[in-house]
C-alpha cells in the first residue's frame, strides 16, 4: 500500500513539473510575441508553483521508506 501512493505520489509530481514546464513556455511565448508584458528570465525554481512537486516528492520519498520498514518487519 505504501509502494502505491509512493508511486503515484512521484508520478504526479512529475506530472506537475512538465505542467509547469509548459506554463512558463507559455508565458515566454506570449512576452516574446508582445501579448503580455513582463520578463523572459523566469526560471522553474524562481516560481511559486514548484513548492506542491517538492512536497509530492518529499512525500513519495517518506512513503517508500514505510514500504522498505514494513517489508522488513515481514
Amino acid at each position: 500500500m505504501y509502494f502505491k501512493f509512493s508511486l503515484l505520489s512521484f508520478i504526479t509530481g512529475l506530472i506537475m513539473i512538465f505542467v509547469i514546464q509548459l506554463a512558463t513556455f507559455y508565458r515566454n511565448l506570449q512576452i516574446k510575441t508582445g501579448r503580455m508584458d513582463g520578463d523572459t528570465t523566469y526560471t522553474l525554481l524562481s516560481s511559486s508553483l514548484i513548492v506542491i512537486p517538492i512536497i509530492l516528492f518529499v512525500l513519495a520519498l517518506i512513503f517508500f521508506q514505510l514500504h522498505i520498514k514494513d517489508k522488513q518487519k515481514h
